[in-house]
């Protein structure tokens, strides 16, 4: 139960002027999600997670497992076999995040994903021409009201049967999209793009992906991907559907039904901020100590706020290290029972003591002996606000 919506009613006090860190008033909520699965996952509305399967088959799996983490030791499962006993075909076992995107605003997103391929296990793959299979999407509900039906994803992540990755882009601006029987949405409702086709993913390791999207249907949408921090993606133009509702997003295995094999794909370290992008940090261990950020990729954010995030208790110490005061801020959604770790907390820097710590495309902050470097176990993000 670890994903959390916060809302800080922390105000700055006039004494601390200086440049230290220090908790200040925020006027809206910090939508920024952070999923390890460590303590589960959390069903919720709204910040929360649903499991989307096609049946209620076992042959669908979707749990939290042991097998194999990018840090921590769980992460998601998913698994699809191929028949059920009921002897139907099956064919999605996903994680959907309840999060809808706001059409206009900069969304950043982050997972890890690891790809098994051993004699017991293969991961999402097709294995004819005209078979399709994916381990992520983004997927756009349909307006109802005014006579639409579900579509395919507005953004989807396949593997085709070499292994390779394909990143396929549909948009459309018309306010109704029809669905034509024996010819799907086609010419005049839906628009498609192969935003990149690239070599063979990985196998049995981590692959990252992060995500900077602006979802609009018209010419100001903009797209970018990075795997394991090289860009492969920069697209500037439509990337959604002209919709009530924005996009949310789909972890796990959906293909094709008559796909026959077991496919598995496991899933870490799932992160979502609306309003900028996000650093991970790195501690140095050696002497001096120091955290530090690198965000040279996104080069075209013009941050102008920024805020640490962290579950890890060093992040109260660091705060205590360089201010006389600190403020727990308050939650806007608590965890339906009583997580193992603490609660994930957020400390917004002043902009001089930014400042006085940027050097290029870094950010760092140096450690001293009230912030031992076990305290920052947990992943430190660094949420950069950017100039929309």
């Amino acid at each position: 139960m670890t994903t959390l919506r916060l809302l800080l009613f922390c105000f700055l006090n006039s004494a601390l002027a200086s440049c230290s860190a220090a908790l200040v008033s925020v006027d809206q909520p910090v939508d920024f999600i952070a999923e390890d699965f460590e303590d589960g996952f959390r069903i919720a509305p709204g910040s929360g997670w649903r499991v989307s399967k096609s049946s209620n088959e076992q042959g669908e799996q979707v749990a939290v497992k042991a097998d194999v983490a990018h840090s921590g030791a769980h992460s998601l499962k998913a698994e699809v076999r191929p028949i059920a006993k009921s002897g139907a075909k099956l064919k999605r076992a996903e994680m959907e995040s309840t999060y809808k995107a706001e059409f206009g605003a900069l969304h950043f997103y982050r997972f890890s994903v690891y790809l098994p391929q051993n004699a017991q296990q293969q991961s999402p793959r097709s294995l004819k021409p005209r078979q399709w299979a994916l381990f992520a999407q983004w997927q756009q509900a349909p307006d109802v009201q005014l006579g639409e039906s579900w579509r395919n994803p507005t953004l989807a992540f396949l593997v085709d049967q070499k292994g390779e990755l394909t990143v396929l882009s549909r948009w459309h601006g018309k306010k109704k999209t029809e669905y034509v029987p024996g010819k799907g949405y086609g010419k005049g409702h839906e628009h498609k793009r192969v935003l990149v086709s690239s070599g063979a993913l990985p196998k049995n390791q981590w692959i990252t992906f992060e995500l900077a999207v602006r979802w609009r249907y018209d010419a100001s949408g903009m797209l970018y991907i990075w795997q394991d921090g090289q860009l492969i993606v920069n697209y500037r133009g439509p990337n959604s559907f002209n919709d009530a509702q924005g996009p949310y997003q789909k972890l796990g295995v959906y293909r094709d039904s008559t796909i026959g094999e077991v496919q598995t794909a496991y899933f870490d370290d799932y992160q979502m901020y609306k309003g900028g992008v996000v650093a991970l940090g790195q501690v140095n261990p050696q002497w001096p100590m120091a955290l530090t950020f690198n965000f040279d990729r996104f080069e075209f954010c013009q941050a102008n706020r920024h805020f640490l995030a962290s579950r890890s208790s060093g992040l109260a110490q660091l705060h205590s290290s360089l201010t006389p005061q600190f403020k727990k801020q308050v939650q806007l959604n608590k965890p339906v029972q009583k997580p193992k770790r603490s609660a994930l907390q957020i400390m917004e820097l002043p902009p001089a003591f930014y400042d006085s710590n940027l050097k290029g495309s870094n950010f760092s902050i140096k450690l001293d002996d009230a912030v031992a470097a076990e305290s920052l176990a947990d992943p430190v993000w660094l949420l950069l606000s950017c100039n929309e």
